[in-house]
């Protein structure tokens, strides 16, 4: 059974549909203890959420609409219960659970991670310095990996999407440097100095 349109199946949904405000107060309150059972139930996080986000749209419309005040509070009231829960939801699943709950009370299960976005933060010369070092020094697989599967997995930890072009052309303009230490790789030499401080410190 398909549990996604339980909530537009409440007699406070119909009600406020039909615009009938008969028994409005007591349907309420029923809504706010079905709505909080169907978020804390033990559907998949999927499920749970696309039923909130059509309650919430199919509410949102029909205040929209030309209803009696009384329905528009009831309507607004339930509304703001439906939107806070839906955050709620969303930020455990960006943060690796879901809600499930078989016996009345708030459960967390595991759940996949969401994979937040990546940013960087520093110039492409140094990820390009790095790669040049993994490949050089045969870090991964005993060399045993082509120079392009190396740039492409660099390339995704730092969330960049860039042809393995642009690590051979920014690998040429580091060659082409001509530093008066005879160091071309700034970023790498920069990295020992930080790493020998934090070291001494530690």
């Amino acid at each position: 059974m398909d549990m996604t349109f339980t909530l537009l199946k409440t007699r406070f949904f119909l009600n406020l549909e039909d615009g009938n405000e008969t028994d409005m107060k007591a349907h309420y309150e029923d809504m706010r203890s079905i709505i909080v059972s169907f978020v804390h139930s033990s559907l998949n996080w999927r499920e749970i959420h696309t039923g909130l986000t059509m309650f919430i749209s199919e509410v949102s419309h029909i205040i929209g609409d030309t209803i009696g005040k009384k329905l528009r509070g009831y309507a607004a009231r339930i509304l703001e219960i439906a939107k806070g829960l839906l955050r709620q939801l969303e930020l455990l699943v960006e943060n690796g659970v879901t809600v499930s709950c078989e016996t009345g009370e708030p459960k967390c299960e595991e759940s996949p991670k969401v994979e937040k976005k990546v940013k960087l933060s520093s110039k492409y010369t140094a990820v390009c310095e790095i790669i040049n070092m993994v490949i050089s020094m045969k870090m991964i697989n005993g060399g045993n990996i082509t120079s392009n599967e190396i740039i492409t997995r660099v390339h995704r930890l730092f969330g960049l999407d860039y042809s393995s072009d642009k690590y051979y052309k920014t690998r040429g303009e580091i060659i082409r440097r001509c530093p008066e230490d005879g160091d071309r790789a700034y970023f790498l030499m920069s990295a020992v100095r930080t790493l020998n401080s934090e070291y001494a410190n530690a």
